[in-house]
């Protein structure tokens, strides 16, 4: 659900699937900005509304409001961060993907796709220091 502010996980899909729109469906591949720069259409798409998404939720989460992702867009996110599980590997250690987390035992459909992105599903925001009166 949207607050106006931070878009829906749907709707960070619908705005990447918009953008994929003219990307040819019947290609066998289309480049992409993301190793391996080609995957399907589908694949392409997916992954785009992925990153988004999960930014979406680091933003969401870092500015108090709450989590935009649903368990059915975290199931279907899942799938693609799986299929590109290969491609991801190895640039981790180079930082441009963080480690995978542990699943835990019970954990949600969104918890495993955060934990499987290396986010703490269990992350609040800090709260900001009170400035002081008087100085």
């Amino acid at each position: 659900m949207s607050d106006g502010l931070i878009p829906s996980g749907w709707d960070v899909l619908a705005r990447a699937a918009h953008a994929w729109a003219g990307a040819d469906r019947d290609a066998t591949e289309v480049p992409t900005p993301v190793p391996p720069h080609k995957m399907s259409p589908w694949s392409g798409s997916a992954a785009c509304g992925l990153d988004a998404a999960v930014h979406a939720w680091d933003i969401a989460l870092a500015t108090g409001r709450p989590s935009p992702l649903t368990p059915e867009l975290a199931r279907l996110l899942l799938r693609i961060a799986r299929e590109i599980r290969e491609t991801v590997e190895p640039l981790r250690p180079r930082g441009a993907y963080v480690a995978a987390l542990a699943p835990e035992q019970g954990d949600t459909d969104v918890a495993v796709l955060l934990r499987h992105l290396g986010r703490d599903p269990r992350w609040i925001a800090p709260q900001a220091p009170r400035p002081l009166r008087g100085d």
